[in-house]
């Protein structure tokens, strides 16, 4: 099988279907024999039914309904690798992602052009409706970019620059990859929590060794802006629980202690910025803050 495209969902059906309705006409094309995998995470709405909806519109061989129960983003992706087992190249979308004709091409043409790269990641612009619209004047670099948007202006393809890497939403990798390396299942998404970091890890340990990730910018998705994230109250929860990710990260000791200390600096620093800060400048201190805090409160804590 030349492909496999994994989709996780939980409780998201009506984003599902439009995800899977952009899929769908890149999935009949492809000239190769794949294969398009959702696994339901313990949905309690009617993804099932709208998974077998979307099912008798496409081969019976290029879709598979998989249930997993056990709750964790990283724990229902694993579970999709161990089903497309077969596969030549695993991509992931998230079910709040519409890709755009040629998704799919250009990630397989990649691929091909480009022998030694590991895995593959796209530009991934924001999906706004009339709910959202227009965004806060906040919502640009770096804050943006916790609401999964990435693009790399000017590059058509080009190396991922250093500490950048593959977003979840729209990212692909050689089944290879999978035979040495999975998603950390102490990370990732969990229920309602904003733990992250799964997908810093696995491209850590791709590039430690030796591994190539390549920006394809026509590998190109939508992501949805969720309303209820578009306030200074989420983005500053969201970096929280990034700090508490990066802590979790598997790393010699060597790196952690430089994190350690990058983080205590960050947290005086931007305590000490906060009184003269006003805002967009503001709101970043506290997010740094709040990233630095939670990084040393899960450094710090007893189970760690």
């Amino acid at each position: 099988m030349r492909f496999a495209i994994i989709v996780c969902t939980r409780n998201r059906s009506a984003l599902l279907a439009e995800c899977l309705a952009s899929v769908r006409p890149e999935l009949l094309a492809a000239a190769e024999p794949g294969l398009l995998i959702v696994v339901d995470n313990g949905s309690t709405d009617d993804t099932e039914s709208v998974c077998r909806a979307f099912g008798a519109t496409v081969p019976e061989d290029r879709f598979r309904y998989v249930s997993e129960p056990r709750t964790g983003l990283s724990i229902a992706r694993n579970r999709g690798i161990d089903d497309g087992a077969d596969a030549e190249i695993v991509a992931f979308l998230d079910d709040d992602a519409k890709v755009a004709p040629g998704w799919l091409e250009s990630c397989l043409a990649a691929f091909d052009a480009y022998r030694d790269v590991s895995g593959i990641g796209g530009e991934i612009l924001p999906w706004f409706t009339a709910e959202t619209m227009p965004p806060p004047a906040w919502f640009k670099p770096p804050l943006s970019h916790y609401y999964c948007t990435y693009s790399l202006p000017g590059a058509d393809v080009s190396d991922f620059p250093a500490r950048h890497h593959p977003v979840g939403v729209n990212m692909a990798f050689r089944r290879a990859v999978f035979d040495r390396f999975r998603f950390s299942e102490a990370l990732g998404r969990s229920g309602t929590n904003l733990i992250s970091g799964e997908e810093a890890e696995l491209c850590g340990q791709i590039r430690r060794a030796g591994g190539r990730l390549l920006y394809v910018a026509a590998m190109r998705v939508e992501h949805f802006i969720h309303p209820d994230r578009l306030n200074e109250g989420w983005i500053r929860e969201r970096h929280y629980y990034e700090g508490i990710s990066r802590a979790r990260l598997r790393m010699s000791g060597g790196e952690l202690t430089l994190i350690l200390g990058k983080n205590v600096v960050r947290l005086a620093v931007s305590a000490l910025r906060l009184p003269f800060s006003s805002g967009f400048s503001r709101l970043l201190a506290q997010c740094e803050m709040r990233r630095a805090w939670g990084f040393l409160t899960e450094f710090l804590s007893p189970s760690s």
